[in-house]
């Protein structure tokens, strides 16, 4: 196994291996946090047109179908922040 510490390794090297062990376990996170509203949203669209019929449980279905949306939506703007932030083109106010 690599040692990342040693001379041999190289700063540029370690700092590549930091950021895609940050990107890496990122995306684990992002993904699994994604895909509960998606298969929400994907689940109640399904069973709305198999129930097209019933006004009422439709309507049921895509209150659900909004509220997921929304919390999907919610996710990806959260990351969109997070890149501007590390990108430098927003702060956090501080004191």
């Amino acid at each position: 196994p690599t040692n990342l510490l040693s001379p041999d390794f190289g700063i540029r090297k370690y700092c590549k291996a930091v950021s895609l062990r940050r990107i890496y376990l990122f995306s684990q996170v992002f993904f699994r946090d994604i895909r509960t509203p998606m298969n929400a949203i994907v689940g109640f669209t399904a069973l709305a047109e198999s129930h097209i019929d019933n006004k009422e449980q439709v309507q049921d279905y895509l209150k659900k179908i909004t509220t997921s949306s929304q919390h999907l939506l919610s996710l990806i703007n959260d990351v969109l922040d997070m890149s501007r932030i590390e990108s430098g083109k927003v702060t956090i106010g501080g004191t």
